[in-house]
């Protein structure tokens, strides 16, 4: 955990950004990341910033670094209403003791539709022959020359169960007690 006042003097708000390392790039970790990701944007923003509005601003993104996935979540907060520590820690708590429950009560009809909506642009053919030979460079340059990486995340999507969902949340959050770094810039 790194926590810092803010250089500026007159800066009232507040930047908290918690990193979570989800495991290194495979296919099935790409795949299941995805679907992850997917599935916590409307309740991350819905929960967080609508019904307890704890920040005017929550995001949360997907990065690749170093060939692991990580999942950041960014949050701005006014310190003068809810200090950093708070928002630090009510966003630790909601990716250990929310989630699960988030994930557990996920319809089945709307795991289905999630799933599809992540399997059905991995299968649409490249809009042009300048993105087919990015792609096909990126493959190159990284090292990786699977240049049918999309069909096979499509594959293993096809195959996830929502308690596979479950296990990796689990597995990542839970029982190896996951990489976190918490960054903290604290408004004046």
């Amino acid at each position: 955990s790194l926590k810092i006042k803010s250089f500026q003097h007159d800066e009232k708000n507040s930047l908290v950004q918690d990193y979570y390392d989800l495991g290194a790039r495979t296919t099935y970790n790409d795949a299941i990341v995805s679907l992850f990701h997917a599935v916590l944007d409307e309740p991350v923003f819905d929960i967080l910033r609508t019904k307890e509005q704890l920040a005017y601003s929550i995001g949360i993104v997907h990065r690749e670094l170093d060939n692991s996935h990580l999942t950041v979540i960014k949050v701005k907060c006014q310190e003068d209403k809810f200090s950093a520590k708070f928002v630090a820690d009510r966003v630790r708590n909601f990716f250990i003791n929310d989630m699960k429950v988030i994930f557990e009560n996920l319809e089945d009809e709307k795991f289905q539709k999630i799933k599809e909506g992540k399997i059905r642009p991995l299968r649409e053919p490249f809009q042009s022959f300048n993105s087919e030979s990015y792609y096909n460079l990126g493959q190159i340059s990284d090292g990786t020359y699977i240049f049918d990486e999309y069909e096979k995340q499509a594959v293993v999507l096809e195959r996830i169960t929502k308690q596979d969902l479950i296990d990796f949340y689990t597995r990542v959050f839970i029982l190896e007690r996951h990489r976190n770094l918490n960054i903290q810039i604290v408004g004046n």
